[in-house]
């Protein structure tokens, strides 16, 4: 149960991060400023944990 537990929220993070990157940049395309860059890098940062909690569960 733990497992899949953790499966669960590696793909809720990673579906966040994207959801994150994807709405800076639509922001980044009106009006560029570098708040918005340091967001869309913690977003992408998002998409490597949930990646990397994935990985870990499925490899384990």
């Amino acid at each position: 149960m733990k497992r899949v537990a953790t499966l669960v929220a590696g793909i809720l993070i990673f579906l966040a991060g994207l959801l994150g990157v994807w709405s800076t940049v639509a922001f980044v395309d009106l009006f560029a400023t570098p708040i918005l860059v340091i967001a869309a890098m913690a977003f992408a940062v998002l998409i490597a944990v949930g990646a990397g909690l994935v990985i870990r569960t499925i490899s384990s």
